[in-house]
């Protein structure tokens, strides 16, 4: 499958009112399909706008992408007073989506989700990443992508990885480090294969990483200037008469 479309949600490090500023040159002049924040109509969400279809070489829709951004608490639905509101208003959410899907999409279509979220059981950066949608006891279950998802593209992790085990729900991670804590991580992307509504092939393509170094420097205060001087991010620890010590440290 060859699409010549691409969504572009929008993540927690983007601003949805310059995401969506230019918006409908962008959809114009090429194949993006931006989703700044959560679009709506007349109070209600828009959902025509997080649906994108997904062409092959003979202009053939072959799967569908739920174009989901990053959710705030207020972009949710309403749910019972006995559930989550986070966790289960972001699975009403999906839901409805999906339900909005079943009316254009035909039984042979595929139907990937994306999210920009944290999920129970994933692995953090913890010196670059935030546990978004309302903090440590809000990550999402797995299930929320449930049997009518072929793939979930996730993002907001920045270490490729499975989700609990399935391998059909995955973060693809950063293609280059955030952090110093991920100097160590082993950058790739996803190529996932559908057919139908199957994953056929879901493989980690290793090497992928930008030109962006990470780099620690132990030194005196005063040679700081020159390991800034060679365009290295310098991790930076202080001196005292006593020898070197990180920030923080006693």
């Amino acid at each position: 499958m060859g699409s010549r479309n691409m969504p572009l949600p929008r993540g927690n490090h983007d601003s949805a009112a310059r995401l969506e500023e230019p918006r409908p040159i962008l959809n114009e002049l090429g194949p993006l399909h931006v989703v700044g924040g959560l679009p709506r109509v007349n109070g209600e969400v828009d959902l025509e706008r997080l649906i994108v279809p997904l062409r092959d070489r003979q202009d053939t829709i072959a799967a569908w992408v739920l174009a989901v951004p990053i959710l705030r608490p207020a972009d949710l639905p309403t749910v019972g007073q006995d559930s989550d509101p986070l966790v289960e208003g972001t699975r009403a959410l999906y839901q409805r989506v999906i339900e909005a899907l079943h009316a254009r999409r035909t039984p042979d279509q595929g139907v990937i989700a994306m999210g920009h979220c944290y999920m129970v059981g994933s692995q953090l950066s913890e010196s670059s990443e935030r546990k978004v949608m309302g903090g440590n006891q809000h990550p999402l279950p797995h299930d929320i992508f449930g049997a009518d998802i072929t793939y979930a593209a996730l993002g907001h992790l920045h270490v490729p990885q499975r989700v609990s085990g399935r391998e059909n729900v995955r973060y693809s991670g950063a293609v280059l480090p955030l952090s110093f804590d991920a100097k160590a991580v082993h950058h790739s992307v996803v190529l996932v294969e559908i057919a139908g509504t199957q994953t056929t092939s879901i493989r980690e393509l290793q090497g992928v990483r930008a030109e962006r170094r990470a780099a620690s420097t132990r030194c005196r205060l005063r040679h700081l200037a020159g390991a800034a001087r060679s365009r290295r991010w310098p991790r930076r620890s202080t001196a005292t008469p006593g020898g070197m010590r990180r920030p923080g440290q006693t």
